[in-house]
């Protein structure tokens, strides 16, 4: 089940723009809500930021320097991990629970491209402290993360029976609707947009701002739920 959700966050995650400001709901309140609607008892939750850094073309000396002070700013003071290829620089470094990696890619004609992510995992129910200890730090810096959130619940039996209409009732007692649908294997995956939760990001070009997954595991007998908001995090 991890596999499958990773695989199809991971697709996701390149279709990722944020778009326009909203008033609405934390994605940490929107995730807890949905997640409470199902009835389902809370596991596991992780905390995900990302987001892009202006860099110049050119050459990478800086990539190192500048994961340094990211990472610090984060409270990792272990050794950071620098992995280099013909196009890329990847700077990665973890302590605890948190996780952080910055990359940077040299497109065609000179172009680069610099992103970060950080993440936080944790057995109990997230505040919203814990997603400004990631988030907060990084602004400090002048940067401009995205924030997710996601809850990972799971209750006893086979809740899959009307799955399909089981999703799109979560979102309408949210408000809103079903924006795009995927069944990958045993698991069903919905993204749309309500009118509490926080920005929307664009995903195969519909403006979503929460994303569930129900699945069925044989093995334990339960049914496990996650909701993501805006979306499943790739760190999954």
């Amino acid at each position: 089940m991890r596999t499958v959700l990773a695989v199809f966050s991971l697709v996701l995650t390149f279709l990722l723009i944020p778009l326009r400001e909203v008033n609405g709901d934390s994605p940490l309140a929107l995730a807890r809500r949905t997640l409470a609607s199902t009835g389902v008892r809370l596991e596991r939750a992780e905390i995900a930021v990302w987001g892009d850094v202006a860099t110049p073309a050119g050459p990478q000396r800086g990539d190192l320097r500048l994961g340094r002070r990211m990472a610090w700013a984060l409270g990792i003071r272990g050794p950071l991990s620098v992995e280099r290829g013909p196009r890329t620089v990847r700077v990665s470094g973890r302590q605890g629970d948190l996780t952080f990696v910055l990359e940077t890619v040299d497109l065609a004609q000179g172009i680069r491209e610099t992103v970060f992510s950080a993440w936080r995992f944790t057995n109990r129910s997230p505040g919203e402290q814990d997603a400004l200890s990631v988030a907060g730090p990084l602004e400090e810096l002048g940067l401009h993360p995205e924030v997710a959130v996601d809850l990972v619940g799971s209750g006893p039996g086979d809740l899959r029976s009307g799955e399909r209409s089981f999703l799109k009732n979560l979102f309408r007692n949210e408000g809103g609707s079903e924006q795009v649908g995927v069944m990958t294997g045993p698991a069903w995956f919905v993204a749309g947009l309500v009118p509490q939760g926080g920005p929307p990001v664009l995903v195969s070009g519909r403006e979503v701002n929460l994303q569930v997954a129900v699945s069925y595991d044989k093995g334990s007998g339960a049914t496990q739920i996650t909701v993501g908001a805006p979306v499943i995090s790739i760190h999954y």
